[in-house]
């Protein structure tokens, strides 16, 4: 099998070593193939050269190891956040349900107002859950981030930080 060359910035492979890609232009350190690579968790840079830190942003790379660790460790947060929060969720629907029983120990005494924004608020954290666990798995089966995910879970964090805001506002 011919060993490849594949530059860091744009991803073009090359059956020979390059000083400057063919494609793009840019000056980068090749990874071969086979040899692991170091992944910058920030922008998604990689480079097979032994460095500590990324050139373009800075931060430390890391290996596809470690990457693939954390999304494990994400997909266990996200599981569990969909898990616990829909056994929340069950049990507040049944004390809702059993509220106008005569001998029911728990009551809601809210009106649909209130439980729609709780349901709302549990979905919203339910749905950033499912996102976790979703990017952990893009995570731990690539060895590397994906940027459209990463952005998804961050747009249903601000929409659960802006319901979390609206709050006292809307009861």
């Amino acid at each position: 099998m011919a060993q490849t060359y594949t530059c860091a910035y744009c991803r073009h492979e090359a059956a020979f070593p390059f000083a400057a890609c063919p494609l793009c232009g840019r000056e980068a350190a090749q990874a071969t193939a086979g040899e692991v690579a170091l992944v910058c968790y920030k922008c998604d840079f990689e480079t097979g050269a032994q460095i500590a830190n990324c050139p373009v942003c800075g931060h430390p790379l890391v290996t596809p190891t470690r990457v693939r660790v954390l999304g494990v460790i994400l997909m266990a947060l996200g599981a569990f956040l969909v898990v616990f929060m829909g056994a929340i969720t069950i049990f507040v629907a049944g004390v809702v349900a059993h509220s106008s029983d005569p001998d029911a120990t728990t009551r809601f005494d809210g009106g649909a107002k209130e439980l729609a924004l709780i349901y709302a608020v549990f979905g919203a954290v339910m749905a950033f859950g499912l996102g976790c666990l979703v990017a952990g798995l893009w995570q731990a089966w690539h060895g590397r981030r994906n940027p459209k995910l990463t952005k998804a879970v961050l747009a249903v964090a601000f929409v659960l930080a802006l319901l979390a805001s609206l709050v006292p506002a809307l009861l």
